[in-house]
């Protein structure tokens, strides 16, 4: 399950010249800019200065956008400005959070000579970003800017839809995919965000055996204690489960796995009148008398 979905607006502390400057360099590396230096590359880092600034207000510890951006921008400016507010949002948020640096988009990743990128499928959609994390591992990730949290947008980053279409960057297989989305129609801005799945600790192999024989020793009861059903028809076959006790102490021992072959031989040939489960539960039947 993605980390931060089940928490849809996550805390991120920014000022100003946090916003200012996540703006400027979000999916921007100077390296991959053909005229870093140029006049035009200033004035449109200027352009998304403004577009971020100029229409958010602080709200107590908050930001909104402004009431002249809900009832006097048009609706296609109104998804351009939220675009470039999810793009600055997307980079602070990695950088803040998750110590995320690098973020490059991905039509200047594909198109330059230092990058190769490998997709999974062909057609036109895109992840909006390229990036690498402190590992140096590549990722790829979907900035969104909304009015309001649609269900496809929210679907869209949970399933990584867009950042699923990369398969690698340089030969590096593309693991992890973050989408983040400005939400800016409510009292406040707020941040829709999902992470990288979360790496589940996996018990070790004599953890779960003892936890399994836990289980085990729950369904058969006590050792050599049968409860009989009732009301059964005279037709059903009456069958009993045991664990035996050589079972019962290897686990107590620490159900060492390097041990398993030699238990379960010893147990099958000591209930070779019975029925022995793979588990080594024995299995006993019984007709109704």
């Amino acid at each position: 399950m993605p980390r931060t979905a089940t928490q849809p607006t996550p805390d991120l502390d920014v000022t100003g010249i946090d916003i200012a400057r996540a703006a400027v360099f979000s999916g921007r590396p100077w390296h991959l800019l053909h005229q870093p230096h140029h006049g035009s590359n200033a004035e449109f880092a200027q352009w998304r200065v403004t577009s971020c600034l100029r229409l958010i207000e602080p709200n107590g510890s908050s930001l909104r956008r402004p009431a002249i951006f809900h009832s006097e921008v048009d609706a296609t400016e109104k998804g351009h400005l939220n675009f470039a507010l999810g793009g600055a949002m997307t980079k602070a948020y990695l950088e803040a959070k998750l110590g995320i640096f690098w973020l490059a988009h991905y039509s200047l990743v594909k198109k330059s000579p230092r990058y190769r990128v490998l997709r999974r499928v062909p057609g036109f959609s895109e992840p909006d970003y390229i990036g690498m994390d402190s590992q140096y591992r590549f990722f790829a990730a979907e900035a969104k800017g909304r009015v309001s949290l649609d269900a496809a947008t929210k679907k869209s980053l949970n399933c990584k839809k867009q950042t699923g279409i990369v398969n690698s960057v340089n030969g590096q297989i593309i693991l992890q995919r973050y989408g983040v989305a400005a939400i800016t129609g409510g009292s406040h801005i707020q941040l829709y965000a999902t992470d990288p799945e979360v790496e589940i600790e996996l018990p070790k192999p004599s953890e779960w055996l003892a936890s399994f024989y836990e289980y085990v020793r729950a369904v058969c009861g006590p050792e050599g204690e049968v409860s009989e059903a009732e009301n059964t028809p005279e037709s059903w076959t009456q069958v009993s489960f045991d664990l035996p006790e050589q079972v019962s102490q290897w686990v107590s021992e620490g159900a060492d796995p390097a041990e398993w072959e030699g238990l379960a031989s010893r147990t099958r040939e000591a209930y070779r009148e019975s029925i022995v489960l793979p588990d080594l539960t024995v299995m006993s039947v019984s007709s109704q008398s």
